[in-house]
């Protein structure tokens, strides 16, 4: 089992709203479900360009790995794939190459062929998952990019997000902030760390004993928020206790809405 890049994708945030009967009343986690659901249809009509960093860090916190994949993210007969446009492991001595790929693992990502290109599946941390599995306090709020965001606090519900997979895993100890645009009811930016370490058999295949995740969302258009940035570092154990430290960054950028359901043409040559 690899724990280097963890279960995270950059991914690289999370998904739908249930609040209980002994919540206390707050009306912005309902609202921010419904303004999510309304916007995934149009969501998958947009396009954009993702880059990802993957670091792997010394004891002392000097990087002794990176690895940079940059993709076009397209939409193909109702799937989003991926193609890769630039691949650079020329820092990977550590033999990194191995690890960047555990993201995909952990969304079943599966090789299509044509130089490379992939289904893109969705993130274990997109936000209405949180909101599905979380309970949530007032902090107030605050005036930023010209708009005012609500922020909550937001711990785990026992049992909600914890289904075997080591993102499960993890959400089931992730407790942070989340920031709420009050006028649009929608996610713009999530802060959390997990409150205890958490362990993959019994501590001999691994142990996160502290993971930090940040997302940003980025309004694209007048009434739609799209994932744009998501950051984690996490640091533990593996291989029979051999320690690690990994940051990954994930960037997404030049956004586009489609005209059409069309099909994107596959490529004339190989990937560079």
């Amino acid at each position: 089992m690899r724990i280097h890049a963890g279960p995270l994708a950059v991914f690289t945030a999370l998904t739908l709203v249930s609040l209980r009967a002994d919540e206390p009343p707050d009306p912005f986690p309902s609202r921010v479900l419904q303004t999510l659901q309304a916007e995934r249809a149009e969501a998958a009509r947009w396009t954009w360009i993702e880059s990802f960093v993957l670091e792997k860090r010394a004891p002392d916190g000097e990087v002794r790995s990176r690895t940079t994949e940059i993709f076009e993210v397209f939409n193909r007969e109702g799937r989003r794939m991926r193609r890769p446009i630039s691949v650079d492991l020329a820092n990977d001595s550590q033999g990194f190459a191995i690890a960047r790929h555990e993201e995909d693992r952990f969304l079943d990502g599966e090789q299509n062929g044509e130089a490379g290109t992939r289904e893109l599946k969705e993130s274990p941390f997109e936000p209405d998952r949180l909101l599905r599995c979380f309970h949530f306090q007032p902090l107030g709020r605050e005036e930023a990019a010209g708009s005012v965001r609500v922020k909550l606090a937001f711990t785990p519900i026992e049992g909600c997000v914890d289904d075997g997979s080591r993102a499960g895993r993890l959400l089931q100890q992730l407790t942070g902030t989340i920031w709420i645009d009050e006028e649009r009811s929608d996610v713009v930016r999530i802060e959390g760390q997990i409150r205890k370490p958490v362990s993959f058999g019994f501590g001999i295949l691994g142990k996160v004993e502290s993971f930090e995740i940040k997302v940003e969302r980025e309004l694209v258009s007048p009434n739609l928020y799209m994932m744009s940035h998501v950051a984690y570092r996490a640091r533990g154990t593996s291989f029979f206790f051999h320690q690690f430290d990994v940051e990954s960054v994930r960037d997404r950028s030049a956004f586009e809405r489609e005209s059409g359901s069309r099909a994107k043409a596959p490529p004339t040559g190989s990937a560079p």
